[in-house]
């Protein structure tokens, strides 16, 4: 599994305290929710499969197992 850090201003954990009720939740669910749709998309992309029909097991298998899905090295237009 892996670990990120991030950091933030004083100001903006103010602005976040003040205004998420869990902060660490939150990211935690914007970041697996943010891997959930980049796995679908590489599903679609590099596959002939729908993954609105995959299991989820299915698709991790498939992410894990694929010798085509390479890091990004120019940014997303």
């Amino acid at each position: 599994m892996k670990k990120y850090t991030i950091e933030i201003t004083e100001e903006e954990f103010k602005a976040l305290d003040a205004t998420i009720l869990d902060i660490q939740a939150w990211t935690q669910h914007a970041i697996k929710n943010k891997a959930r749709r980049c796995i679908n998309r590489l599903v679609e992309e590099y596959s002939d499969k729908n993954p609105k029909r995959m299991s989820e097991a299915d698709k991790i298998k498939f992410i894990k197992d694929s010798d085509k899905i390479k890091k990004r090295v120019e940014p997303v237009a």
